[in-house]
């Protein structure tokens, strides 16, 4: 009788594990599912918005060096 006990115990003990693990996996997918596709991480968008300001930097420091020797050519003549 005491292991139809102890048997009975661990059946339940397990369908109890398992219905948990059920649960949290529909609770994750549901969380999941309200994530929009298009989600941008913050660190992506850091890096994108430092890449762009760069660029705009690199551009126009470029502008401003060809402007100088525009200048130079034009006092030359």
């Amino acid at each position: 009788m005491k292991y139809i006990k102890d048997n009975i115990g661990t059946v339940l003990l397990a369908i109890i594990l398992v219905l948990h693990i059920v649960f949290i996996h529909v609770k994750i997918s549901n969380v999941e599912s309200k994530i929009p596709s298009d989600y941008v991480p913050r660190i992506e968008y850091d890096l994108k918005d430092q890449m762009i300001r760069q660029t705009l930097h690199n551009i126009q420091v470029e502008v401003e060096s060809l402007e100088r020797k525009l200048n130079k050519i034009e006092e030359i003549r």
